[in-house]
């Protein structure tokens, strides 16, 4: 699902508008029709609810003014709140004020004086609609609306947002200070970016993507390079396993994994199972011949195992090289890094550093490959650019600091853009691992994968996710 920055959704309703002479007043009606089809069928009693509409004075105010309107003709019991004077209000939120005269709708202009109404009513709702601002804001909150947004936060009600949560930046996901806390949002098109990327995403509650009539080929032109993984677009990228009276475990893959040694077993046989598990033909993981033994009792039998020369301090040698690349041109898909111990041995991480760039097929580099990179002069950049085969690295924050040349904070202050910097210079797609992992790729498109749970905090998932 195709993702949006606030610049591309004003292209959208400008384009809707100017080249297929949709109005925008009819954008904004479509909109607060699908914002109440979502209050409706999660309040369905419209008698017993009272519900609280907070407006800002710009179009995601205009699209609250529409929705208090159109509940209010289906008898829920509305009140709204306007963050500035009506003789502000401008174009189509202008005209859906006027509209709304015409109903039993209370509008209560708030100021620094009077937030006191608010929080009165706030005591009795049943539901809070939030449309101070919108996908174009950029913070900190100031003024009447900060008040608003912390009496709406304090309230403890059930809180829909339109579009994005006021005080949230729609590109980064940033909250400069306040920001509503919503349980769902309702968003039009496309989600945007701030709704999937934290601290954004804890804002949002339930994201609902809606369509508002805009034509669909619109959203197919966008120029959007980010994506929003789910389920329908993974089925896409995996091979289909058909039934076949030819089939066999030749037909689906043979990966070569590289991993392991001396005090370092768990990661082999974890990144190798996973492997297998997720549906490998074959997996061959090569280790040092001096951990071998130990790492063949306790593996699952489904595993080919072969050795490889070790180092005084049991970890992979650089004489292995040779014998490495064979195993590896032989299955036709490689990984390596897990538990290769390279803190213990100056050879094995030029090991690694060398079959990177040796390896012709296929290749995932995780945790210490990555960490091998990382100790070169150009953090190992020129050894997966001058690649012939596709290259995926799959860091967590820390070791992506390391390939960038600079600090965790950094990394995590702007996910996307270390990740697209670090797909380009190493000319990888490279998979920035976390809660709301970033998926970037060498031409500049990426994608957030929004699934996953806490329980993944632990040791070893990292090396799991590296064998998928």
């Amino acid at each position: 699902m195709k993702v949006l920055t606030a610049e591309q959704v004003r292209a959208l309703d400008r384009r809707s508008i100017e080249e297929f002479h949709i109005s925008g007043m009819l954008l904004m009606e479509s909109a607060a029709l699908r914002v109440v089809a979502s209050i409706e069928a999660k309040f369905p009693s419209a008698g017993d609810s009272n519900i609280v509409v907070v407006c800002g004075k710009g179009n995601n105010g205009g699209d609250g003014l529409a929705v208090a309107r159109h509940l209010s003709a289906r008898g829920y019991r509305v009140l709204v709140n306007l963050v500035c004077k009506w003789e502000t209000l401008t174009g189509d939120a202008a005209a859906n004020y006027n509209l709304l005269k015409a109903f039993p709708v209370p509008v209560l202009a708030i100021d620094d004086d009077n937030i006191a109404g608010l929080r009165d009513q706030l005591t009795h709702a049943t539901l809070v609609v939030d449309a101070l601002f919108g996908t174009g804001f950029k913070g900190p909150v100031r003024g009447a609306a900060e008040a608003v947004i912390a009496a709406i936060n304090a309230a403890g009600l059930p809180v829909m947002s339109i579009d994005i949560p006021s005080g949230l930046d729609a590109d980064t996901g940033a909250v400069d200070g306040t920001c509503v806390r919503a349980d769902w949002t309702v968003t039009f098109a496309a989600p945007k970016v701030g709704l999937l990327l934290f601290p954004g995403a804890q804002q949002a509650g339930t994201i609902e993507v809606v369509s508002i009539g805009m034509p669909p080929q619109i959203l197919g032109d966008s120029e959007g390079q980010c994506n929003w993984v789910t389920v329908n677009i993974v089925r896409r990228w995996l091979p289909a396993r058909t039934r076949d009276r030819d089939a066999n475990k030749g037909s689906y893959g043979h990966v070569a994994l590289f991993a392991g040694g001396h005090g370092y077993l768990g990661a082999a046989q974890i990144a190798a199972e996973a492997a297998a598990r997720t549906g490998s033909g074959l997996v061959t993981l090569a280790t040092a011949d001096s951990a071998l033994n130990v790492l063949q009792a306790r593996l699952n039998p489904v595993i080919i195992t072969q050795s490889l020369s070790s180092t005084a301090q049991g970890t992979i040698a650089l004489s292995a090289l040779d014998e490495a690349i064979a195993i590896g041109s032989k299955c036709k898909t490689g990984a390596i890094g897990p538990g290769l111990g390279i803190g213990r041995s100056d050879e094995t991480a030029e090991f690694a550093r060398r079959f990177i760039k040796e390896f012709s097929f296929p290749l995932v580099v995780d945790a210490d490959g990555i960490a091998a990179l990382a100790q070169s002069p150009d953090r190992g950049a020129s050894l997966t650019a001058g690649r012939s085969a596709p290259t995926v690295l799959t860091p967590h924050p820390g070791e992506m600091a390391k390939l960038l040349g600079t600090d965790t904070k950094s990394i995590q202050s702007d996910r996307p853009g270390a990740a697209l910097h670090a797909a380009k210079e190493y000319n990888a797609v490279v998979v920035l691992k976390g809660d709301r992992s970033i998926i970037a790729t060498p031409d500049g498109s990426w994608y957030i994968n929004s699934t996953g749970n806490p329980g993944m905090a632990t040791g070893g998932s990292g090396d799991a996710l590296q064998a998928l």
